[in-house]
């Protein structure tokens, strides 16, 4: 049996009303945290997705990798390991890297 043939469309969405209770179910780490896409981080540091990526695979001097996990073929960034990063990365007034 076909889940198209069981569930019928619904008149309002047009999705599978068994599709609509499929949910995404992370480790318990991370279940309910907020996920970051690479724009997002873009976006926030100011910079291009080519650089979010050098920072992910640690090809910035200076600065340690940003930890980030991958979901399929996106990679994806914990919104608490971003604050951390930003965190642990800066630097006092005048101090040499």
């Amino acid at each position: 049996m076909s889940l198209a043939s069981s569930s019928p469309l619904s008149p309002v969405t047009g999705e599978s009303e068994a599709l609509r209770h499929v949910a995404l179910v992370l480790p318990g780490d991370i279940a309910g945290a907020r996920l970051l896409t690479i724009p997002e981080v873009a976006r926030e540091l100011r910079c291009s997705k080519a650089h979010v990526h050098h920072l992910i695979t640690g090809k910035v001097r200076g600065v340690r990798p940003l930890p980030s996990l991958w979901l399929g073929r996106r990679r994806l960034i914990l919104r608490a390991s971003f604050d951390e990063w930003i965190r642990a990365n800066e630097h006092a007034p005048g101090s040499v890297l």
